[in-house]
């Protein structure tokens, strides 16, 4: 295993998970119907954990941190499902790519692999509830 390949893919996978939570704290901001809002708060806060988790394993292996994206997303011009299709989106690219890290590192690095996985199951718990929230946006 490619130690700076896999520093450049949880670099990619920082840069996403930063786009995520973004869009997550835009939609829960908007969003009026208090349900929804208490579940997108939820998956927000878990994302700006999974982001502190890959911050920690990037300066592990660098001892430096590149800037922090800035993305913005103007939300409130878009209908629910729109809001949940894109949040939906984002979230899938973010799961995929952190299986795919996790093939990489096979059994190697335990310690790096134990934290995504842990990120990978708290991300399958949020596609859950996220199509939960497209089924109620839809109806």
């Amino acid at each position: 295993m490619d130690l700076k390949f896999l520093t450049r893919l949880l670099e990619r996978a920082y840069q996403i998970q930063m786009e995520e939570t973004e869009l997550m704290f835009r939609a829960y901001l908007v969003e009026e119907d208090e349900s929804k809002k208490s579940v997108l708060f939820e998956i927000y806060k878990d994302s700006e954990l999974h982001t502190l988790i890959l911050e920690d394993i990037i300066r592990e292996f660098t001892g430096k941190l590149k800037a922090r994206c800035d993305i913005s997303y103007d939300l409130e011009n878009l209908f629910g499902f729109e809001r949940i299709n894109m949040i939906t989106r984002i979230h899938n690219m973010v799961l995929d790519l952190y299986k795919r890290i996790l093939n990489y590192i096979g059994k190697e690095c335990d310690e790096i692999r134990s934290k995504i996985l842990e990120i990978v199951k708290r991300e399958e718990e949020h596609s859950k509830k996220l199509e939960k929230l497209s089924i109620s946006w839809h109806n």
